[in-house]
């Protein structure tokens, strides 16, 4: 006997609308990518392998990492960052933008830790992370040199601390999501890597992701990213050459996964934009600036907002630098 079923039209919820906005990006995304040739911001097509294990120290301080490889690629570019607050929130809550990025062909390694944020101690502690990991993650097919470091939000201020006490070549480039110095929202601790008064003593180009509503209040009337702590303050510090791009109706936890994202809200300023979208963005952009690192000229991609997934602002310093770019970290 047959069932006759009757299906009713109801109007969409604001989930299913979020949902459709990013199904009709991403299907113009793949005919923009079929009929005009690449698109930078089009998904990947890697296949991306997940490795998860802790690096060893020879201090008290060792990071638990996730790490999504592409399959099939020789070479891969590698992006070492830090979680939010310090490296204190689980690498797994960024797994859909790491992916992301394995299947663009970038070897993503996401470090978090258990415990309070120690940005000057967590930073010099890298050195043994990093030497772990160019010992035992991705032998055949990464590229251990060319290395880039970062992180999001106050992760980025313990790569800094890094960079501060350890300048070395290996470090070809910076990415930064949303950056954040200091201790405190409030500034009351006085714990900062970079000065609003004077340059960092190291350069190397960067690439630097911030959102519009960064610095908006959340709902409990605090920034999770305070304008004089945050994007800008990296950008003028800077000493080498940097792109900043910033996505005016997103918010600073719209990089992490879409539970978080949720969560997040109570937190920090939000907009109910697509997320897919954005972090597509942040995916396309990061391997132009590989790419760049590797001497392509892939500087339109940083700089043409109007081939961008969402809506952007793009703001470049060369800092007197011209191409080639610094190959790694040095002094200044």
């Amino acid at each position: 006997k047959a069932t006759v079923s009757v299906l009713y039209w109801q109007p969409p919820t604001k989930k299913t609308t979020k949902t459709m906005k990013s199904t009709i990006w991403l299907l113009g995304t793949l005919c923009v990518s079929a009929c005009l040739g690449e698109d930078p911001f089009a998904p990947g097509v890697h296949e991306v392998t997940t490795l998860r294990g802790r690096t060893e120290s020879d201090t008290n301080v060792t990071w638990d990492y996730v790490a999504k490889v592409p399959e099939g690629v020789e070479g891969a570019p590698v992006l070492v960052w830090v979680t939010g607050w310090g490296g204190m929130l689980p690498s797994e809550m960024y797994d859909e933008l790491s992916v992301m990025l394995g299947r663009k062909g970038v070897a993503s390694v996401v470090l978090w830790r258990v415990g309070g944020p120690q940005p000057r101690v967590d930073g010099r502690s890298l050195v043994d992370a990093i030497s772990y990991l160019q010992g035992h993650l991705g032998a055949g097919n990464v590229d251990w040199d060319l290395l880039a470091l970062g992180g999001h939000s106050a992760g980025n201020h313990v790569w800094c601390d890094y960079l501060q006490y350890s300048c070395t070549p290996v470090v070809k480039g910076v990415v930064m999501m949303d950056p954040v110095d200091g201790y405190d929202p409030f500034g009351i601790v006085n714990n900062y890597c970079t000065s609003e008064t004077q340059k960092l003593n190291f350069t190397l180009p960067a690439l630097l992701m911030s959102t519009g509503l960064d610095p908006a209040p959340g709902p409990e009337g605090v920034p999770c990213a305070p304008a004089n702590m945050s994007n800008t303050r990296f950008f003028h510090a800077w000493s080498g050459p940097i792109w900043m791009v910033n996505a005016t109706a997103y918010g600073h936890l719209d990089v992490c996964d879409p539970e978080i994202e949720e969560i997040g809200t109570i937190i920090c300023a939000a907009d109910d934009s697509p997320k897919l979208p954005y972090k597509h963005q942040v995916a396309g952009l990061t391997k132009a600036f590989f790419q760049l690192l590797s001497g392509d000229d892939t500087v339109p991609v940083l700089t043409n907002t109007t081939a961008m997934p969402v809506h952007s602002i793009s703001t470049v310093d060369a800092n007197g630098w011209n191409p080639p770019y610094p190959g790694g970290c040095r002094r200044v």
